[in-house]
């Protein structure tokens, strides 16, 4: 998986190990996703640059898999 993350203060398109939904999460296939001022606003709040932050918190697209507790979803929803 590609992502657009923050690490060290900056701002970079990252490939991000793909891991399986647990509990009631999902994994979904974005179609769309939307980058807003929050995303823009976030570096300085919660990146304590130790790790890389994934940005986005707007987006739309199909689940591709479910954790063992979710029933609420179902893939290809």
């Amino acid at each position: 998986m590609r992502a657009y993350v923050v690490e060290n203060g900056k701002y970079k398109l990252q490939n991000m190990e793909e891991k399986r939904p647990v509990g009631d999460q999902v994994i979904v296939s974005l179609k769309t996703a939307g980058l807003n001022h929050r995303d823009l606003k976030i570096k300085n709040k919660f990146n304590d640059g130790n790790q890389a932050y994934v940005l986005g918190s707007d987006g739309a697209g199909i689940i591709e898999a479910v954790g063992d507790q979710t029933s609420r979803f179902q893939i290809g929803g």
